[in-house]
């Protein structure tokens, strides 16, 4: 009856919003019973079979749900994070570029773009990436400090730079960002510059003596 099925339907969102993964596939089940081609239910149980770390059946589920709805953009969604997750980077690519036909302005899939190619050793189609995203989103420390890290890779030291000063003064606690900062100020022959920085990541890394000898050799070349 209707009011049955509205009834399993409350009571698997209810144990899902509650976290009860088991008890929601088994009322989501309840539903399937009745109507097999439920493309709710079925992405709602592929939904627990995630969170549950059963990722095998939950690509099942999300499969079938686009066998029945080729347009369902969650189902896709949740695949694409799937293959990432699982260092499937190859087979997360075309699905993330498939879901940027219908959010282009989904900052997030350029990350996840982003790092995909960066993990397949694509620097410059990782580097496109990232810069579609801050175009989106410019307020994302950890994308500058990835955009750091491939302007560094391809030796544009200016540019990685600049990418760094922009992600510190968003976030200036973290350390293996203070440190990059202020390696490669050094390399660049910016004594004093490099100084400020690498004085911060000693005192978070007091033991790390190979940093302790470069701290020393910038003192010395400074006169101090």
């Amino acid at each position: 009856m209707p009011d049955d099925l509205m009834g399993f339907i409350i009571a698997a969102n209810n144990y899902y919003s509650e976290q009860l993964y088991i008890d929601a596939l088994s009322e989501y089940q309840k539903i399937l019973w009745i109507d097999p081609e439920s493309d709710l239910a079925l992405f709602q149980q592929g939904l627990c079979f995630y969170k549950l770390g059963y990722d095998v059946d939950a690509k099942s589920n999300f499969n079938k749900v686009l066998d029945i709805n080729p347009d369902h953009y969650n189902s896709k969604y949740y695949l694409a994070l799937i293959e990432h997750q699982n260092n499937n980077f190859e087979k997360s690519i075309p699905l993330f570029l498939e879901l940027l036909q219908y959010d282009s302005k989904n900052y997030e899939l350029y990350n996840y773009l982003g790092d995909t190619y960066y993990e397949l050793d694509n620097l410059k189609l990782s580097l496109l990436a990232y810069k579609q995203s801050v175009q989106l989103n410019a307020y994302d420390a950890k994308i500058y400090y990835k955009m750091g890290i491939i302007h560094e890779k391809l030796l544009n030291t200016d540019q990685a730079i600049k990418n760094y000063n922009q992600a510190i003064n968003m976030d200036n606690n973290d350390n293996d960002l203070i440190y990059r900062l202020g390696m490669i100020l050094y390399q660049d022959g910016q004594y004093k510059k490099s100084l400020e920085y690498l004085r911060r990541y000693i005192m978070y890394k007091p033991k790390d003596l190979p940093v302790i000898q470069i701290l020393a050799n910038i003192l010395y070349s400074l006169n101090r």
